[in-house]
């Protein structure tokens, strides 16, 4: 999957360069983080796949994220203090792009630092048979 996008600037937007314009490629990119996630945190999501034309339903999106979020909301150890709110889809702007895929960003953070937690001895026994 491609790396999400959340560190657009104003001059991105000034410049007119690919990150300065929200476009289908990003909607693919953010269409396939809130499948994957959705996945692991099995959490229902009404991902669509969007093409060129498409007029985007930004409702389905936000509602998507947000399904995410309350789905599994960070515990406050985490100290992911920097993820933003669910935007809302009025005045769309760079801030609230960055916004959405910091959200993705962060969730798949906390599950693949959640899963380092867990330690693998390749024993059902974990060594008590061996008094160890």
């Amino acid at each position: 999957m491609d790396a999400l996008i959340y560190d657009r600037a104003e001059i991105d937007v000034i410049n007119r360069t690919d990150k300065g314009f929200w476009q289908v490629s990003d909607l693919t990119r953010i269409t396939e983080w809130i499948t994957y996630l959705g996945g692991i945190f099995s959490v229902v999501v009404n991902a669509t796949v969007h093409v060129a034309g498409d007029l985007v339903a930004f409702d389905d999106v936000l509602a998507d994220i947000g399904a995410i979020r309350s789905g599994h909301t960070f515990p406050a150890a985490t100290g992911f203090t920097a993820t933003p709110t669910t935007p809302t889809k009025t005045a769309w702007t760079y801030i609230k792009a960055n916004a959405v895929e910091r959200i993705l960003f962060d969730a798949d953070l906390w599950e693949t630092a959640r899963e380092k937690l867990y330690k693998y001895c390749g024993t059902f026994s974990a060594g008590t048979d061996f008094q160890l």
